[in-house]
């Protein structure tokens, strides 16, 4: 069965690189003045820091802006975003008002994508036939050989049938990792292709004995049950609530993927007497 959402866009994709790449420096070029990076106008100066600091950095945004009725959360980046939209959707609409364009140049380029985009019924009309080329060669597939060439293909195109790839920073030490990616979730199974040394100081504190991270929803955990002993993974979020529980009865690095929504959450290794907390944010996007 084709799937049509792992292929959708490839018939403008390079159209939208170059349209990502101008729009990028049309707003770096034409944008105001940036707020200050602290705005006491946000802050609660009436608190002591050492009282509470969230209260003292956040507290006048917190009784100022209101969580929307259509949204779980509201923040600086929720505005940051919506502008940006609306930015770039101005731009497009100036852009696409020029019918003089000269034939090849970005803005000929960028206007016929965005009209293209936004002529909904034409769209409709063409159904698939935009696809089909694409569309027939996963058809003619026949051989493992064949498989492999236009799996190589789509990758050329940005896609990622199958797997992808990715530099992180190792969890134990201060290498970084190049991973190929892929699995039922993303982010879930790796082949760690080799390590390259960097200058990043070593972090002591517990990280020797519990390190964790999350990507992608993924929660990644270093545990030594050498040092420690066996014990007990836990998971609560910020209301208090165990989300997940999960034994540890052997040293060495697990990844999983808890099923929770995004957020932030304690997560905690407990063995006998001793009891390791680490606050993560856990996005699953």
């Amino acid at each position: 069965m084709i799937n049509m959402k792992t292929i959708k866009g490839l018939t403008h994709f390079r159209l939208a690189g170059i349209l990502l790449v101008v729009i990028v420096l049309i707003l770096s070029g034409c944008a105001k003045k940036s707020d200050p990076s602290i705005n006491k106008d946000f802050m609660d100066l009436s608190i002591k820091p050492g009282d509470d600091f969230y209260r003292y950095a956040n507290g006048n945004w917190i009784k100022n802006n209101q969580i929307p009725d259509d949204r779980s959360s509201y923040g600086s980046f929720d505005i940051v975003s919506k502008e940006t939209d609306q930015n770039i959707r101005t731009l497009l609409e100036e852009v696409a008002k020029k019918t003089d364009a000269e034939k090849g140049s970005i803005t000929q380029k960028i206007r016929d994508f965005y009209s293209t985009g936004m002529d909904t019924a034409k769209i409709e009309e063409e159904g698939i036939k935009p696809l089909q080329a694409e569309l027939n060669l996963i058809e003619s597939i026949k051989t493992k050989e064949e498989f492999q060439d236009v799996v190589a293909r789509f990758h050329t195109f940005g896609l990622d049938p199958l797997f992808n790839g990715g530099i992180e920073q190792d969890l134990i030490n201060k290498n970084y990792l190049v991973n190929l990616k892929a699995g039922e979730y993303n982010d879930r199974f790796f082949l760690n292709l080799h390590s390259v040394p960097t200058e990043i100081p070593d972090i002591k504190q517990d990280n020797d004995l519990f390190s964790v991270y999350t990507s992608y929803g993924v929660v990644k955990a270093f545990i030594n049950t050498d040092k420690i002993g066996p014990g007990t993974l836990s998971i609560i979020n910020v209301t208090g609530k165990v989300m997940l529980v999960r034994s540890i009865s052997e040293s060495g690095y697990i990844e999983f993927n808890p099923g929770i929504l995004d957020g932030i959450y304690i997560i905690t290794f407990t063995s006998g007497n001793y009891r390791i907390s680490k606050k993560v944010f856990i996005q699953n996007r």
